[in-house]
Order: C-alpha cells, then structure tokens, then sequence
C-alpha cells in the first residue's frame, strides 16, 4: 500500500510537472504571435493534465489506505498523457480528448471507490470528484463531435465547464469549510454540479445562450455551495495567539484571502456569461478567458503554494503574500480592455506565486 500511494505521487509530480510545463509554453506561442496554438495548448495541459494530475494526488491522499487499487491503473495510465497535448502547438486535439475521455471514466470510478467509507464533507468531496470526471468524458466526447462545427473558444468553455470547474467544486466543498471545523454543504455542491451538467449539454446540443445563463448561475451559486460567504466567521478561527507571519497563521490567511478574489471572479464570470447569452458567440473569447485567466488561474493560486509543494517534495518557503492574487484579479478584468497589459500582469502574478514556494525566505511581500 505504501508502495502503491509512492508510485501516485510520483506519477503526478511528472504530471504537474509536465502540465506547467505545457503552461509556460502556451504563454511563449502567445507572445509569440500563435493565439491559436496558445489555446490548444493552454487547454490540454493546462486545463485537463495538470489538474487531472493534482487530482489522482487528492484522491489518493484522502482515500483510506493509501488510495483504491483502480487508481494506481489510473496512474499509470496517466503517463501517455504526459506527452499527448504536445499536439496542440501543431493546432490539433482530437486524440488528446479521446483519452483524456476514456481515463476519466476509469478515475471517476477510482473516486467513487475511494469515498467508500469515508464520511462527510471528505466522502462528499471524493463523489462530487467521481461526477466531474464522467462530465469530463461527456465534454471530451461532445467536443470531438463538435470539431469543425464551432470555433474552439466554444469548445473551450465546453471543456472548461465539464472540468476544472466542476472539479474547482469538489475540492473547495471540503478544504473551505473541512480546514475550519465546519460541515459541508451537500445540497448546494450537488445542485451546483447539476447546473455545470446541464451547461455541458446545453454546449453540446448547440443551445449557446441559454447555456451562458446556466453557467452564470453554477458561478454565482459555487459562492453558496463552497459556503465562501462564511469567510468572515472562518477568519475569527484563526489562532489569534499566532504572529501574523507565523507560517501556520499566514498560510491561513492566505487560503481565506484567496477566496475573497474567488468570490469576485465568480461574479466576473456571471456577469461576462450573461453578457455572451446576449451579445451571442462573439463574446465567447471573453468567457474563456474569464474563466481560464481568472476563475481556474486564482483557484490554482490558491491551492498550489499549499498543496504543490507536498506533491513535488520541495522545500517550502511559506513567503504568504497576497500580491498575486490582486494581480490576478486585475488582469482578469483588464483583458477585454488591454490583453498586452492584461498577459504582463498575469505572468507577474504566477511568478509571484511562485516566490511564495520557491523565493528566498522572509521577503516579506504584504499579507493583505
């Protein structure tokens, strides 16, 4: 059992690795004049490997025993996956979602194993997990049927709203309310899943605008469902005995400060969403990228600096600030207005991020 929990991690440190990796290069053809290669690249190894990489590490680290057997076959499964999205910097992501399609359902049913036994908001989390990945497959699928049909920003919220942000949902139902003491809340994780179900179909069968309403209601309703209105109550159960750049304090800080961002790019993306419903496909390139640039990207700011580091076996600097996340913020909003200034300020925020992790100790950026 300790041998099958190592081989995961390892699997997904290559994976988080190589899903960076793919990051980095779909911001290099971006400066580099290749728009669309940047998006087919961004999508495959930045919205299906790397957090289906961070996910087989989740699962397995709050399953019991040290992870369900049909995810170690995932795992291994996972490596071809590594190499796979190098097809989108040649324009091209049909064999890509082929397998991420046929792998999902296998790690939704690693899931759904790995919830047996478990009880509250974890057992929750781990089934909420199971159903984003058979999305997952629904969206991958509806997106090779839909190739050539429509643009590939269309196909982009399609797979954005079968993945990321259905699995964004299952993490926070439980670390949000799980890391204070406070119990989950069922109805509304289950309900907001339906609705991202519900936009997944109404993409696939074409019905665009009403599909941007549903998907505005799934954002607006995550604030709800991952009970992130309860910031201000979960603030008075910080260790008030702490210093304020005590590691322990200012990690919580930080997790709770990220979540006031999340709250206002769930807004962002409802309102940009409702704007698409009326304004029609035109506007889809603005709802990519609010959700990409702004929802996915504050998500994984959020939970990287706290989670990367235990994946990856690195050493942890705990320099918690906050910068990153009002630079997020800004350039989310700043991108249908200036995307040169909007892509500076995102690429200042990741390598903020980073330095929270890997930057020289006790630089002291504000924690505010």
């Amino acid at each position: 059992m300790k041998t099958r929990g190592k081989l995961i991690r390892s699997i997904s440190r290559i994976g988080v690795l190589a899903g960076f990796t793919y990051v980095i290069i779909s911001l290099i053809l971006l400066a580099s004049g290749m728009p669309h290669r940047h998006a087919y690249t961004m999508v495959l190894g930045g919205l299906l490997l790397l957090p289906h990489s961070v996910a087989i590490a989740y699962i397995a680290s709050t399953a019991l025993r040290g992870g369900p057997i049909l995810l170690e076959i995932v795992a291994y499964l996972t490596i071809p996956l590594f190499v796979l999205p190098i097809e989108g910097v040649f324009h091209k992501y049909g064999l890509s979602l082929a397998y991420f399609a046929a792998l999902s359902l296998l790690t939704a049913a690693s899931s759904f194993e790995a919830s047996s036994g478990r009880k509250g908001s974890i057992q929750l989390s781990l089934r909420l997990v199971g159903l984003t990945y058979i999305l997952a497959s629904i969206g991958s699928i509806a997106a090779i049927y839909l190739d050539g049909t429509v643009k590939f920003s269309y196909l982009a919220i399609l797979l954005a709203s079968a993945y990321p942000l259905p699995l964004i949902l299952s993490v926070t139902s439980h670390s949000l309310p799980g890391t204070f003491q406070d119990g989950p809340n069922t109805i509304g994780a289950y309900t907001d899943m339906a609705l991202y179900y519900a936009t997944v179909g109404l993409l696939a069968s074409l019905h665009a605008r009403l599909a941007m309403v549903v998907l505005a209601a799934a954002a607006l309703l995550y604030v709800y469902a991952g009970k992130l209105y309860r910031i201000p109550y979960y603030r008075f159960k910080i260790p008030a005995g702490l210093d304020r750049r005590h590691p322990a304090r200012a990690g919580m800080e930080y997790f709770l400060k990220g979540h006031y961002h999340a709250i206002i790019l769930s807004l962002v993306v409802a309102a940009c969403s409702l704007t698409a419903s009326i304004r029609g496909e035109c506007w889809t390139l603005g709802v990519v990228h609010t959700v990409v640039l702004g929802f996915v990207s504050i998500h994984f700011m959020i939970h990287g600096p706290l989670m990367l580091p235990v994946i990856l076996g690195v050493r942890h600097a705990k320099n918690y600030h906050t910068l990153n996340f009002h630079l997020n913020t800004l350039a989310t909003i700043l991108w249908p207005i200036n995307g040169s200034a909007s892509f500076a300020l995102y690429v200042t925020a990741l390598i903020l991020a980073l330095l929270i992790v890997a930057g020289p100790r006790k630089i002291n950026l504000p924690l505010i």
